[in-house]
């Protein structure tokens, strides 16, 4: 048995146990820390929903993404009205750079002499 047939057969065995609470766990997921993070269990979550529903569409996962992204990005990623999963999450991580960036405090050219 290679080690893909074994994880379906678990994941078959233990899917009304799991099936629900992982959808629910998808739904909700909100970006709290870094997009690293968020991205990070997305992915996770991600995976076993399609474990589950192997044909799910990818604009259901790429709404649920940019839906859970921290309000000073998720206006600004909407606005590109990407078609795809990868495309946002770049955008995602750009956009965040950029609000980072204008935390930082301005440079004084005077300063640098």
């Amino acid at each position: 048995m290679t080690w893909e047939e074994f994880i379906v057969g678990v994941c078959a065995q233990f899917r009304d146990d799991l099936g629900s609470k992982v959808a629910e766990e998808f739904n909700k997921l909100q970006q709290t820390g870094t997009l690293d993070d968020y991205l990070a269990k997305f992915e996770e979550l991600k995976a076993l929903i399609s474990v589950r529903t192997p044909n799910m569409h990818e604009a259901y996962f790429l709404e649920c993404f940019i839906g859970g992204l921290k309000p000073t990005i998720k206006p600004l990623v909407w606005a590109f009205k990407l078609q795809d999963l990868e495309s946002a999450m770049k955008e995602a991580r750009f956009q965040e750079e950029h609000v980072q960036a204008l935390k930082l405090p301005p440079i004084d050219p005077l300063d640098q002499v």
